[in-house]
């Protein structure tokens, strides 16, 4: 059964290639080039990643990856498709099968807008235990994950088991740590300026422009960057270094809250309540309140 997606599947690729990008699976493979909307056979992928398997990290671990640890290609895609059969399936592991040598790696990632994957595909996925292809379907609609039964689906589980992340750049934050930054800079070096310790021309202003731009999206980073981790059991919500962990079975109800031009679903239990905006994260926010809603009811029966 398909359901609404509670994110654009580029979201889900925004987070995955930028945790491929930051090295969170170097410990199997690091990745180096990175394709969007690439083409193999007739399916243009999300994402299609090519590394790796040799360590870049201290000298001794160099040294084990160069001496001890076999050197192969490592691959990461990622496709989108409505419903997952067998016929498709069995297509991709074909195709994946055909990419580098027979000893590299391959990670695949189908996300899939069905609640839930069982039957022939769920046993063909379990099956699957040996071989150069990891397979992970993954649900836009109920955050659920299945896995193949080999050692490159396990890798996989390890590196993306840890919660679907949704989260993307907010304008509206980003232009504030912007601004933040350059008033601050510029009215520092106005100062010096007046006091004559330095002669304030059109080139140190522009510079002094994109220097505010790099520092205020590092604040950004730091400060406002919202994040929401979805889990089978809970959820976890990041803005900055603020962090709040909380599961479903805490909460009793859910609903839509506006508060000027910010939307929020409001998850309401006994301790109190939790406030997701919906914009800060760049998801729909009637997808998000119905798979919250689904989620609670689910820890309460």
């Amino acid at each position: 059964m398909a359901g609404r997606a509670i994110a654009d599947p580029e979201v889900y690729v925004e987070g995955i290639e930028e945790m491929l990008i930051r090295g969170r699976g170097s410990w199997i493979a690091t990745f180096k080039d990175f394709h969007r909307g690439y083409r193999l056979s007739d399916r243009r992928l999300l994402l299609y990643a090519e590394g790796d398997t040799y360590v870049k990290g201290f000298l001794l671990s160099r040294i084990y990856s160069f001496l001890v640890g076999p050197r192969r290609k490592a691959y990461f895609l990622v496709d989108h498709v409505g419903r997952v059969t067998d016929e498709y399936l069995g297509k991709m592991v074909r195709l994946c099968s055909g990419l580098g040598k027979e000893d590299d790696y391959v990670m695949l990632v189908i996300l899939t807008d069905e609640e839930e994957v069982k039957g022939s595909v769920k046993r063909k996925l379990e099956s699957m235990k040996g071989g150069k292809v990891g397979v992970s379907i993954q649900s836009l609609t109920s955050g659920r994950r299945y896995y193949s039964d080999n050692f490159i689906g396990r890798s996989l589980r390890k590196l993306v088991d840890r919660g679907f992340e949704l989260s993307t750049t907010y304008g509206g934050d980003l232009a504030k740590a912007v601004c933040m930054v350059f008033m601050l800079s510029i009215l520092s070096l106005a100062l010096m300026h007046v006091l004559g310790l330095l002669v304030l021309d059109l080139v140190m202003v522009l510079a002094d422009v994109l220097l505010s731009i790099v520092l205020g999206y590092a604040l950004y980073r730091r400060v406002y960057h919202t994040r929401l981790i979805l889990r089978p059991g809970g959820f976890t919500l990041r803005r900055g270094k603020w962090s709040f962990e909380g599961r479903w079975g805490d909460f009793n109800r859910a609903w839509l809250h506006v508060e000027g031009d910010e939307e929020y679903v409001r998850l309401e239990g006994s301790r109190g309540y939790v406030d997701i905006p919906t914009r800060r994260i760049g998801v729909s926010r009637q997808a998000l309140l119905n798979f919250v809603r689904r989620m609670i009811g689910q820890a309460a029966t």
